[in-house]
């Protein structure tokens, strides 16, 4: 037994042990929905399409929304003391490491780096929408021997973004054993340190 797809698995224990309401109707998360047409959509069926515009051979314009969309990987809402906090995460297999010459290896590609902003540009208006006061935007990457089972362990920015007034999306170092456990064991857990 095993998986050749450890980042499916990675994935979906993360999915689960944070409590990831991606696909959990809007009507479902006891916010206050700005917009009533949605209350029945998910949080990834929100996400907009990309509108394409071309001319058919008889020289018109026509207009139709493509088929696929961003897809984030792990939305978590958190109820904390008196507002609400949400979380993008991105669930990845790779095992950052910066050695003391400033060499990184195993980060994400600039690709994903990208599609991290652009989740949480979309989900910073939705947010404001719905009266959510605080967005954090993470990569979650799994370790071994972290002390409390999560640790921060930096952050990627990119200027592009800049003008946005997006945070920076933060490293997460995950201790795999003791996730896999609350996976198995049904516990959920909270990062708070953003």
């Amino acid at each position: 037994y095993g998986s050749t797809r450890f980042n499916l698995v990675w994935h979906n224990v993360c999915s689960v042990v944070f409590g990831d309401v991606l696909n959990t109707r809007l009507k479902d998360l006891l916010l206050v929905i700005k917009e009533s047409g949605n209350a029945y959509k998910t949080l990834k069926e929100i996400m907009p399409h990309p509108l394409w515009t071309v001319r058919d051979n008889n020289g018109e314009y026509h207009s139709t929304f493509g088929k696929g969309t961003l897809e984030s990987d792990i939305i978590v809402l958190n109820s904390k003391e008196d507002f609400w906090r949400l979380v993008v995460y991105d669930a990845k297999y790779y095992l950052l490491d910066m050695n003391s010459d400033g060499l990184l290896s195993g980060n994400p590609g600039v690709g994903d780096v990208t599609k991290q902003y652009l989740y949480a540009l979309f989900y910073k208006k939705f947010a404001v929408q719905n009266g959510i006061k605080e967005l954090y935007n993470a990569f979650l990457f799994p370790a071994e021997k972290i002390a409390c089972g999560a640790e921060k362990v930096g952050k990627v920015t990119f200027s592009i973004f800049d003008d946005l007034k997006l945070d920076p999306v933060v490293l997460y170092k995950l201790d795999a054993g003791n996730l896999f456990d609350s996976y198995l064991h049904g516990r959920k857990m909270i990062l708070n340190d953003f």
